[in-house]
């Protein structure tokens, strides 16, 4: 992940309740983290670039932080030119309150902000919506639509 870092059981001192998962306990899964973003951003450039529009629904306020990360970064470094909405009643709230807490971020994030006072949430390519009336006065041309579901899917 980006913007979390991942959980270290030996930080647990006592918990009271653990609930986790052990199917794939003993099997170790080649780190893939560049490959997959990568095939995942090729697939999002070729269809913008035919001209289509792409819908991403998420349930959760991670997911959406994950991938307008992810988003941002790929973005800036293709250079790529379409707009990336993200379409929730809370959209610009959530991003707000994530700004002013990135020291519960990831040690990568904490240390750029500590370093270069850079904060990934200051979002160039994203454009935040609050209904779908806003969405459809955006412009003519492929679009990027990042979608809280329970927020806005029903709507579309």
């Amino acid at each position: 992940m980006w913007h979390l870092n991942g959980t270290v059981l030996a930080s647990f001192v006592r918990p009271a309740v653990l609930i986790t998962d052990a199917y794939n306990a003993l099997n170790n899964q080649p780190y893939r983290r560049g490959e997959k973003e990568n095939e995942f951003g090729e697939t999002i450039k070729k269809t913008l670039g035919a001209g289509g529009n792409i819908l991403l629904p998420v349930y959760t306020a991670g997911q959406v932080l994950e991938l307008i990360l992810i988003l941002e970064h790929y973005w800036s470094d293709k250079c790529l030119n379409y707009p990336i909405f993200f379409l929730t009643y809370v959209a610009s709230s959530t991003i707000d309150y994530v700004k002013s807490y990135l020291e519960w971020m990831s040690d990568s994030i904490a240390k750029s902000f500590e370093q270069n006072r850079e904060n990934p949430f200051l979002l160039k390519h994203v454009r935040f919506c609050i209904s779908k009336s806003e969405l459809d006065n955006a412009p003519d041309g492929p679009k990027f639509l990042n979608s809280e579901v329970r927020a806005s899917i029903s709507n579309l």
